[in-house]
């Protein structure tokens, strides 16, 4: 994944986490473009004792700048201004 995490936001569309989760998930973006999604959500893999591993939504040749979760939806701003919908289901 890479980069310095800028923002970090829970995850409405991952309810209030899976049984057994600590936490919801939560969405992220990178200085190095990275559009993440780590933690109870469903996306991801966590093994016990063990970090989550994220999963990618999207990735930009320029970094993201910062984003807003709707329900499922997601838009973003990369460094060159750019905006990025990811719509899930």
């Amino acid at each position: 994944q890479g980069g310095d995490v800028w923002e970090v936001k829970f995850d409405p569309h991952s309810g209030q986490g899976a049984a057994g989760a600590a936490a919801p998930g939560v969405v992220f973006c990178t200085q190095r473009g990275t559009l993440g999604l780590a933690g109870a959500s469903g996306a991801g893999s966590v093994l016990p004792g063990r970090a989550a591993v994220p999963t990618t939504l999207a990735t930009s040749a320029q970094g993201f700048n910062s984003f807003d979760v709707q329900g499922g939806d997601i838009v973003a701003l990369t460094d060159a201004q750019e905006l990025v919908y990811v719509r899930r289901q």
